[in-house]
């Protein structure tokens, strides 16, 4: 008689697997220390311009030359961090659907259980992706362009 491997079990063991692989990846200190932390909606003066939120991140010094900021996961969305000057990045989700077909990514967001308040940081150190959870971000009172 053939021995065979029960599709569930075998479904189970990877889906354990993927889990422990990612929060493996899930630090709890960023490597270098952030001065602080900031996210403020906006809305354009315009039907097209559109809405959304920008996301700051400041440093206390530059960052180190082996790490680099890939993307960040903020209310169900996820985008690029850019780079504003030698201790400030930003990231903008757009809420104009032009934009956020771009940026939207339900799936990512909810598996690592953010509140309104939380984003996940996703960082290369030494060329190995690493992602760090940032909770109590401060909200600024949203910007109203004309």
């Amino acid at each position: 008689m053939k021995k065979y491997i029960n599709p569930f079990l075998l479904f189970l063991v990877s889906i354990l697997l993927t889990f422990c692989a990612s929060k493996e990846n899930l630090k709890a200190t960023f490597p270098q220390e952030i001065a602080s932390m900031s996210f403020e909606k906006w809305t354009g003066g315009r039907r097209e311009t559109g809405s959304g939120t920008k996301v700051s991140i400041e440093f206390k010094k530059p960052l180190q030359k082996d790490i680099q900021l890939q993307k960040i996961f903020f209310q169900n969305q996820e985008t690029e961090i850019v780079q504003e000057n030698e201790t400030k990045y930003g990231a903008n989700f757009h809420s104009n659907a032009l934009y956020r077909e771009q940026h939207s990514s339900d799936a990512a967001s909810k598996n690592f259980n953010l509140k309104d308040n939380e984003a996940v940081i996703e960082y290369q150190n030494h060329n190995k992706t690493y992602f760090y959870k940032c909770s109590n971000i401060k909200e600024i009172p949203m910007i109203m362009y004309e």
